[in-house]
């Protein structure tokens, strides 16, 4: 039974946690310019799932043609 609630809750945090935002992807043909209040937090050129840790105010730009 404990184990259960663990899994649970572990499945819970993981699709909130995507739902929110904190997992974008990053196309082939595209870079994204990660943005934080305004001001340039990182940058990724290589393709795939990528995670952001910022909690607050980000934006993601997505630039075609790199």
């Amino acid at each position: 039974m404990k184990t259960r609630n663990i899994i649970i809750l572990g499945a819970s945090l993981f699709f909130i946690m995507f739902a929110s935002g904190f997992f974008f992807v990053v196309d082939q043909t595209k870079q994204v310019i990660v943005l934080q209040f305004g001001e340039p937090r990182a940058v990724h050129q290589t393709p795939g799932l990528k995670f952001s840790y910022h909690l607050s105010k980000t934006l993601f730009i997505t630039i075609v043609g790199c």
